[in-house]
């Protein structure tokens, strides 16, 4: 089926991607691929952004105030599947090995607490396998902070949002960036987004907790605030939510996937009484952020698969030449090669 094979496709690109990070035997090597990093400051939403593309709620993204590197997030759709399947990568054998919910936050936090009052760009690799998320895979990047009394944490701020700055400087990465819903002026994360994204083209803004905001929203100007209030240029691409919010610590309600469909729908019913256009209301609830990110990944991969293969064929022939190089200084070394080529200079002379 297409999701079967979109599913295989990027469990191979998402390979390749671990090989160049590892680096290979010679060095690391860089392949063209893709993906999305979710960027944004504590308590803007960026978790449960992530749990509604997962399709379920996972400890370890809850009140990680303490991220000290990346998170990769491989999420599969599975249909059919009657349970989810969560496995994580070891750092030190590139292996997956199945986990547990508990097996699986203790994974992430020993990997983020081991480091200490220092960040390191090497990731932590997650993979789920479930029927009710979306096929992508992101990264989500520790949170950028503003401000710090402490000295020894303005330092790791400043290490931290390096880190950040060095996935969103990459062209080849696609930003996520995620802000309350505010006024367009004062989004912190999206101004660093512009800072190496000048023209907004690989910039998806997502403003969260729009339900915050619908009393101060009416027809005259809720489409205006869509548009930014001119503070937002045509070219990108935004999006404005709701995603569902219940006591801390407590288990949701009902199941996180209704919870997340109601929210998504009453985001649209609740825009669309403002007088927004069908055109404009695509841009407004999860569900029509998750539908444009589904497009986009099959569109990104696509085009990425040619350039991919180049460059592993480019690395193939390398190695191969590397091969023979070697194959030809082990020959000349041989033993009794030596011993045969002194004998035939010996009888010369």
């Amino acid at each position: 089926s297409g999701a079967a094979w979109r599913s295989e496709l990027l469990n191979v690109l998402a390979d390749v991607q671990a090989l160049a990070r590892d680096g290979l035997p010679g060095g690391a090597v860089d392949i063209p691929t893709p993906q999305f990093v979710v960027v944004g400051r504590q308590s803007v939403g960026k978790s449960r952004l992530l749990e509604a593309l997962a399709g379920e709620t996972f400890g370890f993204a809850r009140g990680r105030v303490g991220s000290r590197r990346p998170v990769v997030l491989e999420l599969r759709s599975t249909p059919g599947a009657k349970q989810s399947r969560w496995q994580a990568r070891d750092r030190r054998t590139g292996r997956w090995e199945e986990q547990t919910a508990e097996r699986l936050a203790k994974f992430v936090s020993d990997a983020h607490e081991e480091l200490g009052e220092s960040v390191s760009v090497e990731p932590v690799c997650l993979r789920l396998e479930s029927v009710g998320c979306v096929d992508m895979q992101v990264v989500d990047l520790p949170s950028l902070c503003d401000f710090a009394m402490d000295p020894s944490k303005q330092h790791l701020a400043r290490q931290t949002e390096e880190l950040a700055m060095g996935f969103m400087r990459d062209k080849r990465n696609i930003m996520i960036c995620v802000e309350q819903v505010a006024d367009a002026g004062s989004m912190s994360a999206l101004q660093k987004c512009h800072g190496v994204d000048p023209k907004f083209e690989r910039t998806i803004l997502v403003r969260s907790k729009l339900d915050t905001f619908w009393e101060d929203l009416t027809s005259e100007n809720a489409a205006k605030w869509i548009e930014g209030f001119g503070h937002l240029p045509d070219s990108l691409v935004r999006f404005a939510l709701t995603l569902p919010s219940w006591k801390e610590g407590a288990a949701p309600p009902r199941p996180f996937p209704e919870l997340v469909e109601e929210a998504s729908a009453e985001d649209v019913r609740q825009m669309q009484a403002r007088g927004l256009s069908t055109k404009v209301l695509q841009s407004v609830g999860f569900r029509h952020f998750a539908a444009f990110m589904e497009k986009s990944v099959e569109k990104m991969f696509s085009e990425s698969v040619g350039p991919v293969l180049s460059s592993l064929k480019d690395l193939r022939g390398r190695a191969e030449r590397e091969a023979r190089t070697l194959g030809t200084e082990l020959a000349d070394t041989d033993p009794d090669r030596i011993l045969s080529t002194t004998r035939d200079c010996g009888v010369s002379f």
